[in-house]
């Protein structure tokens, strides 16, 4: 897959999909335990898409969850610093899932009060956005969580 989609990019790497084909890199770097390659291909692949496309804060949430899983601490940080800015940030689409995984995040480091914290806030925030089109699968995740403790 990764050397697939390598070849995908560089083969349409004038069209709009070029930078997809480096995120589905990114990713089988990321599954095949390279996580600073998988890293840097996602950044690259950050810099190729707009910051108004709806996609954007999705990848920019993939990232920050390679960067919390490095060996280097400096990286680990900067991946939480990412998510937290990611969970804060009222004006991401993808602010449910960015709570729910930092939430995550916070179990299994053990730190369950902040974590409590990250999903009661998704509930404070999503619990009341049901609408025919949209419920948060992030926010039933973390209803099902907060209902074991």
């Amino acid at each position: 897959v990764e050397v697939a989609a390598r070849t995908g990019h560089s083969q349409y790497q004038s069209t709009f999909f070029a930078p997809y084909f480096l995120s589905l890199q990114a990713d089988a770097l990321w599954h095949q335990g390279k996580i600073d390659d998988a890293i840097n291909v996602m950044k690259t692949m950050l810099s190729l898409i707009s910051k108004k496309s709806p996609l954007y804060s999705l990848y920019e949430i993939k990232q920050a969850r390679m960067m919390l899983e490095s060996n280097q601490e400096e990286t680990r940080l900067q991946g939480l610093e990412l998510l937290i800015s990611l969970a804060n940030n009222n004006e991401n689409s993808q602010q449910d899932q960015a709570l729910y995984y930092l939430g995550m995040h916070y179990i299994n480091g053990g730190k369950k009060d902040a974590a409590k914290d990250s999903f009661q806030k998704l509930v404070a925030i999503f619990g009341g956005k049901k609408t025919a089109d949209y419920r948060s699968p992030w926010l039933s995740m973390a209803q099902v969580i907060l209902q074991q403790e």
